[in-house]
């Protein structure tokens, strides 16, 4: 399984991405265990996190609702992870690189 130390590295490649970068980090467990779900491969859970950062980073990180920005980066990764499975959006599939 993907490791969390690769993750929270990955996950830090823009300043910009700080709020919604501590959010995964701090659910990082949860939403790793949630892609692995979908896709169980390491490689594509760590593609599916990368790739929820970067489209989370368009929407607007609320502080006054956690739980509302919790499910927005929850179905982001959801819907990541079913892009991961249909090979949607030049998502590589089992073996390439991300």
């Amino acid at each position: 399984m993907t490791t969390m130390t690769s993750l929270s590295t990955a996950l830090l490649e823009e300043p910009r991405q700080i709020e919604w970068c501590c959010l995964l980090l701090e659910h990082l467990n949860e939403f790793v265990m949630l892609a692995w779900y979908f896709v169980a491969d390491s490689q594509l859970v760590e593609c599916v996190i990368r790739r929820t950062l970067k489209s989370l980073n368009s929407i607007p990180f609320d502080t006054s609702q956690p739980l509302l920005t919790y499910n927005k980066a929850r179905n982001m990764i959801i819907m990541q992870a079913i892009e991961a499975l249909t090979g949607v959006r030049g998502m590589p599939q089992r073996g390439e690189d991300c």
